[in-house]
């Protein structure tokens, strides 16, 4: 399971944590930079969500985390780059090579598989 809230089988029932969220700062080649220490170490995918409503699902490879910011180096390149200090100057770097302005959202599921695994 995904993104979801809960699970239940049977008389069992287990509410999973809600998704990380948060303002985009940087994106640069495949390397998203989020505000705050953010623990994403076992997760899988990133959803980032343009100011056109365009929402980006990419794989995560690792994290790293500064004394500021979280890092979330993702498994391939981003057709844009983005920084939140002149969002006016975003463009997508293929089809269909928009120019938009405005905030980035990250969303970052929480994957039940692995709650799973760490309850052994």
């Amino acid at each position: 399971m995904l993104d979801g809230k809960s699970l239940e089988y049977e008389d069992k029932k287990i509410e999973l944590p809600e998704p990380i969220t948060g303002d985009v700062l940087k994106v640069e080649e495949a390397m998203v930079m989020l505000p705050g220490k953010i623990n994403a170490k076992m997760e899988s995918q990133i959803f980032l969500t343009l100011p056109t409503g365009v929402v980006y699902v990419l794989p995560i490879l690792k994290t790293t985390t500064t004394l500021e910011n979280t890092q979330i180096h993702l498994r391939e390149k981003v057709y844009f780059e983005y920084d939140s200090k002149k969002p006016e100057s975003c463009v997508l770097q293929s089809f269909p090579n928009t120019e938009f302005d405005g905030k980035i959202t990250a969303r970052i599921p929480l994957s039940a598989y692995k709650y799973f695994a760490s309850l052994r």
